[in-house]
Order: structure tokens, then C-alpha cells, then sequence
């Protein structure tokens, strides 16, 4: 790490080799975004984009591409507005994260080649609704002002509230679906709707308030939009771009009575923009949207009171009790809880059923397990920092249930969601490649790691894999085509089937101890989550077993079959409860409508795969000019001038940030980063006065 200074006219050359600069380097905080010099990175230009990938994720950027052209007309259409320059999306797979982000300032969207399928709902794919929502927001704000003097996009990222700019995004990027139908449903109920204040600022809260927000907002921005119109949209934005963001200040002293005329900043208002164009300010929307969702929802069923009842309650920790499971012999249980943590941070619990003890197995761990075949053992998936990688990376992990001795069993697969074999020598894996996640097999004496499905769309999604009694069989779900389905993949057979195969939501299935039934959840009746089953040999129909007016999820058998465990969405949080199978109803519904049997080495592909492919060709950084903050200032005091900007590359490699004051003297301080190698290279060219000011006084420091 090299500066380079200039100060008070005395030239500095000082060159410091930083050992601590190294060490830093293996902490994530400290990580560039994409200070990852190994990797080729490549771009894909559209008419409107300009797609960055690197190795590995072509499939998946070419999608991407397709799905950015698809949704551009309508979301800037809705907005208004159509960005002048092509927006750069920027596609990695680097950590085992999922979702994406804005950059407002820089105007690029970073989208991560994975996603989290047990967390969406509806029938857009997942890329389609995380490229929409972050083209939203860029859109938004680029319909403040492109300029790169960014004081009105600064403001707008102030005073709009985040129901408007969340909510908008939600409306635009996703469906309406039974997730949203849940929490928001059952947050009126229960009287627990967010104030006016609260939507307007929720992305401050937990996880488990921002989740709430979002949901609610949305609800809230597609009341407005429904009620009074689309073009509503468009007309906000236009107005907000319209008002001033400066306005004339005038003193008079009343003791000397000489005058003073100067300009001061304005804020923009959002209240104006709404009155203006829809004829109503935020607060008499907001009251009219909670009438609405109010009489929208009534009361609870009887029937949920009668099966969700407090006898039944196991454990009712944190937000999120989730994902419990019997251990061999049924009478303990292992779960994961958030309690103590954020929305989406657990720990891994084991509780004896007889005492109702418990006791922490781990921390810190994804939410999918599996008992190993005797019950003494846990395989589980951890997330964790890897310094040679200098990324997240997900592994395999043991733990001994009665020593806590815990044992790594992989070291960079990046898998998680593990499902023991019933003999112990294999164990199911989920791995996300390239857009798509896919089913493997792990070898637990030798690590062999066998593929079992093969999609390599970038979209399809094959999830919460269990094997059968026997060993034989694994049913799982896969996300394609807008359908989330079940399917069975019989190993002797080398086919997979499809068991389910209509526009229902369905996850989470197991077998039945006997493997005669495959229990699962769907929406299929009245677009709430309850529990199901089908017989996957015979065709029979469907049978439904709960009727809840809130939501069960994840469902496991009891080894001797006759209980059942749910984790269940009641008082705002997710709960576990264990249920005897006689508690349950039994109501036939129409055939399932399964598939023919596909080889399993086939490659699942969407309708069209002779859809257009873009060029693409070698990244070379060159800087761009982000923005630039200048600043007056005049007094009596003294007067001056400041200059502060931004430059960099779209990846980031090559990053320029100046600043400049010119009052009694000229100052500046001009900083370079290079991040194209490794060590990261640091460069700083300055000439800095400080000056500390009291009572209108400045002096020197």
C-alpha cells in the first residue's frame, strides 16, 4: 500500500508496506465486492443492458438478458420514464448468498446466480421477480434526475417513504401470492398492521418487521395503483422530477436592518406529488387502505381452532420455529429456531419428547437436517467465511447428539439441504449452479459426489430432496415453467416422474414410514398452505388433511405413524405443533395430474429453448463519471467552494474519489484504488488544512 502526498507545498513521497493490510485482507468485512482476479469476466449487450458475468455463468446471464428485455417495456412504461444510458447488471456466484441490490449512485443492479425457492411463492421465476424489483428502483430513481449532480436522487432516497419505494417494486416485480395472502391476512386479524410511520420507514426493523413491510406495502402501493389507476405511477414521478430542489432565503437583521439573500436546498415533497396527482395526501390513502384490508379479511375459521390448539403447541420460539424432525425411534426431535437472532439467522435444537427438555446442538446453521439412521447423529449445513476463497461458501457438517461434538465433513462444495439415506452410507445434497439448483449424492465414506438431476436452464430449481423407506426412491420438488410440482425419482429405475403437475404451489414432501403415501404442503384449496397427500404408485386422488385459515408447513412422520409435526404461521410467527394423525380430516380431491417418466439424465429446459442469444464479448474496465457534489458556501466569515466526485469501472476494479476546496487556499484530496490485483493497491494524493469552527470563528488547526 503506497500514499503519495503533497502537503503544505513540501513534496512527501512515503511508500509503507502494511503487514496488518494483509491480514485484513481475510476478513469479509474488508472484502472488495469483485476483488476476484482469477475470474474472466465477459458482457453481454442487449438494447437496453449490458450484462457482466463471469466463467461458469453464461446460461444464466443469457437468461437474465432475455428477462431484462422482457420486463423493461412495462416497467418503464409504469414509471414513465426510460433510462438514457444501457443499464449494467452485474451477475456473480461467488458466495453462497442469494437476492440482488441496487446501487443507486453508481446506477448498476448486482444480481446473485442463486436463489432461496422455500422463501418465494406465485409463478414468476426467481430471476424475473429479483431482476424486476432492483430494475424498479433504478428506474424510480433514475426518473428523479440522470444528471451526475445527484442531489435530487439523494433526496428522493430520503424523504420517499419505503412503502412507496419497496411496495412499488413488489407491485412490479411479483404476483400477489399466498405468502403475502397469509401474512398480511392474518397481520389484519390480529390488529398488528404497521402505523403510517412504521411502513413508511420498516426497513429499519428486524427481519421479521422488514418481511411484514414489504408484504404490507405491497398490499398497500397495489390498493392505490387498482383503486385510482396506473398511470398514477408515472405522475408522481413526473411531478417529483418537476418540483425545485433549491429556493431563495432571505435575513433581515433587526438590529442593523441590512439584508441577506441566499439559496438553500428544498426538499422534495412527496405528500405535494400525491395530492397533486391523485387528489389525497399519504395519510387518507394509508386509512383508506387499512379499511380496505380490514373488511378484506374476516375472522378465523372455527376449524383452525380446532386442530391448531395450545395443547398441541411444542415450541413457540423467536419468530421462526421451523423445520422440525423425529429422530429414528420418535422420541426426541430436532428443529431450528431464530430465537435471539434476526428473521432469518437460527440454531439447531434437539428436545426430548418424554421430558420436554432441550438442549443447543450448534449455531449459526441453514435451516435443513436430517438424524442419521441410528439417531446419534445430525448432518447439517453451515454458511461460513472461507479466507482462501475470500468468499461465503456452504458445507456439510456432524454433530453428535449426546456429545455436542461436532465434525466438518466437506470443505468448499458449497451444499446444503442434507438427507441421510436410510443405511447411512449416502446422503441427498442441494447445489446451486449456474442459476439452477440440482440434486446430488453424497458418498459419505469415500466423498464421491454423483449428480442426480440435470437442469441447466438457469431457472429450474429441484429442492427439499427425502428418500423413501427403502432407499429406492426420492421425492423432491422441482420449480419449472411457473409450477412448483412433486416428483419422484426412482434410483433402480434411472427415471424421474412428475406427481403433482398443475398450477398449485406444492412443497415439502416426505414419505410416509410404510412409503405408501407422500405427504406434502400446497395451495391448491383456496390459496392457503395446508397439508396433503397422494398415493405415488396408485394415482389416486389427493387427500387433504388440515383446513387452516393461516398456513402449515414442513411436515414429518413419526416413525411408528401415528403423529405428525408442522411448523404452523399463527400469531404472527412461525410455531411447531405435533399432531396425532387421527386429529386430521380426510377429503378426497380430483386426480392428481402427473407426468410420464423422463430419463434422468434429461435437461429440463423452458418452452422456447431457441430463444435469441445475445453477443457477448471481453470485459475491459474504463472509468465512468458517477456524480460530482459541488458546494457554495458565502459568508462574512469567509467564502468557498467544494467539488467532491466518484469514478470507477462497473466491476469496481478501478475506483476514483476526489474532492476539492477552494476557500483562502486551495485543498484537495485525491484517492485511487486498484483492485485488479492481489494485494489491493492504494494510492493518496492530498493537501489538507483542517479547521475546527466555533461561534461563526474559524481556526486554524
Amino acid at each position: 500500500m503506497a500514499f503519495f502526498s503533497i502537503i503544505e507545498g513540501r513534496k512527501l513521497l512515503a511508500v509503507i508496506l502494511c503487514i496488518g493490510f494483509f491480514l485484513l485482507l481475510i476478513q469479509p468485512f474488508s472484502l472488495a465486492e469483485f476483488n476476484k482476479v482469477e475470474l474472466h469476466w465477459r458482457v453481454i449487450e442487449t438494447p437496453h443492458f449490458l450484462i457482466h458475468y463471469h466463467e461458469g455463468e453464461e446460461v444464466f446471464a443469457q437468461e437474465s438478458a432475455r428477462i431484462a428485455e422482457e420486463v423493461y417495456p412495462s416497467i418503464t412504461s409504469d414509471l414513465g420514464y426510460f433510462p438514457i444510458p444501457k443499464i449494467p447488471i452485474i451477475i456473480e456466484n461467488i458466495s453462497d448468498i442469494t437476492g440482488g441490490y441496487t446501487s443507486l449512485l453508481v446506477g448498476k443492479i448486482v444480481i446473485q446466480a442463486q436463489s432461496d425457492p422455500a422463501r418465494t411463492s406465485g409463478t414468476l421465476s426467481w430471476p424475473r421477480e429479483v431482476i424486476a424489483h432492483e430494475l424498479t428502483h433504478l428506474v424510480m430513481i433514475a426518473a428523479l434526475g440522470e444528471s451526475i449532480l445527484p442531489l435530487r436522487r439523494i433526496m428522493g432516497s430520503l424523504v420517499l417513504p419505503m412503502w412507496f419505494i419497496e411496495g412499488l417494486a413488489q407491485f412490479e416485480a411479483e404476483e400477489w401470492h399466498s405468502l403475502k395472502e397469509m401474512q398480511v391476512g392474518q397481520a389484519s386479524r390480529e390488529g398488528k398492521v404497521l402505523s403510517e410511520g412504521d411502513l413508511g420507514a420498516f426497513y429499519f426493523f428486524d427481519g421479521s418487521g422488514r418481511t411484514a413491510g414489504y408484504y404490507q406495502s405491497d398490499s398497500f402501493v397495489r390498493y392505490i395503483f387498482q383503486t385510482y389507476g396506473r398511470d398514477k405511477i408515472a405522475g408522481i414521478l413526473s411531478h417529483l422530477r418537476r418540483q425545485p430542489i433549491f429556493q431563495l432565503v432571505g435575513e433581515v437583521s433587526l438590529v442593523s436592518g441590512e439584508g441577506l439573500l441566499y439559496p438553500s436546498p428544498r426538499f422534495l415533497s412527496f405528500n405535494e406529488a400525491l395530492v397533486e396527482v391523485i387528489g389525497k395526501d399519504s395519510s387518507t390513502l394509508y386509512a383508506e387502505w387499512r379499511n380496505w384490508i380490514e373488511e378484506k379479511y374476516p375472522s378465523q375459521r372455527e376449524s383452525e381452532d380446532l386442530l391448531l390448539l395450545p395443547g398441541k403447541l411444542l415450541v413457540s420460539w423467536g419468530k421462526r420455529s421451523q423445520h422440525p424432525v423425529f429422530s429414528p425411534r420418535g422420541d426426541r426431535i430436532a428443529f431450528v429456531s431464530n430465537q435471539g437472532y434476526d428473521y432469518a439467522i437460527f440454531d439447531l435444537y434437539l428436545m426430548d419428547l418424554r421430558t420436554r427438555k432441550m438442549k443447543k446442538l450448534d449455531r449459526m446453521v441453514d435451516p435443513y437436517f436430517s438424524f442419521s439412521p441410528e439417531g446419534d447423529k445430525i448432518i447439517y449445513a453451515k454458511t461460513r467465511f472461507y479466507p482462501s476463497s475470500r468468499a461465503f461458501l456452504t458445507d456439510l457438517y456432524e454433530v453428535d447428539v449426546e456429545s455436542g461434538r461436532m465434525r466438518r465433513l466437506t470443505f468448499g462444495l458449497r451444499a446444503s439441504e442434507p438427507s441421510f439415506s436410510p443405511d447411512g452410507k449416502r446422503a441427498l445434497l442441494v447445489k446451486n449452479e449456474g442459476g439452477n439448483s440440482n440434486l446430488f449424492l453424497l458418498n459419505m465414506s469415500t466423498g464421491e459426489v454423483l449428480p442426480l438431476t440435470h437442469d441447466k436452464d438457469g431457472l429450474t430449481q429441484n429442492f427439499s430432496p427425502s428418500f423413501s423407506p427403502e432407499g429406492d426412491r426420492i421425492v423432491f420438488v422441482s420449480s419449472r415453467r411457473g409450477q412448483r410440482d412433486i416428483y419422484l425419482l426412482d434410483l433402480e429405475a434411472q427415471k424421474i416422474i412428475s406427481l403433482t403437475s398443475d398450477e398449485a404451489d406444492d412443497r415439502s414432501p416426505v414419505f410416509s414410514p410404510d412409503g405408501k403415501r407422500v405427504y406434502f404442503i400446497s395451495n391448491r384449496e383456496d390459496g392457503i398452505f395446508n397439508l396433503f397427500s397422494l398415493d405415488p404408485e396408485e394415482g389416486e386422488a389427493i387427500r387433504q388433511h388440515t383446513r387452516v385459515d393461516s398456513g402449515v408447513f414442513e411436515p414429518n412422520i413419526s416413525p411408528d405413524g401415528e403423529r405428525i409435526l408442522v411448523s404452523a404461521y399463527k400469531d404472527g410467527k412461525f410455531s411447531l405443533y405435533l399432531l396425532s394423525l387421527e386429529d386430521l380430516i380426510e377429503v378426497k380431491l380430483s386426480n392428481h395430474n402427473g407426468g410420464k417418466a423422463q430419463s434422468l439424465q434429461v435437461e429440463y429446459r423452458e418452452e422456447g429453448a431457441g430463444r435469441k442469444i445475445y453477443p457477448s464479448f471481453s470485459y475491459h474496465p474504463s472509468l465512468k463519471l458517477h456524480y460530482i457534489l459541488p458546494w457554495f458556501s458565502f459568508g462574512p466569515e469567509g467564502s468557498f467552494f467544494s467539488l467532491e466526485g466518484y469514478a470507477s469501472d462497473y466491476l469496481e476494479r478501478h475506483n476514483l474519489h476526489f474532492s476539492t476546496l477552494l476557500g483562502e487556499d486551495i485543498q484537495y484530496d485525491l484517492s485511487y484504488l486498484n483492485r485488479a490485483f492481489q494485494p489491493t493497491l492504494w494510492g493518496n494524493l492530498y493537501k489538507v488544512r483542517g479547521y475546527r469552527i466555533f461561534r461563526t470563528i474559524l481556526y486554524p488547526t
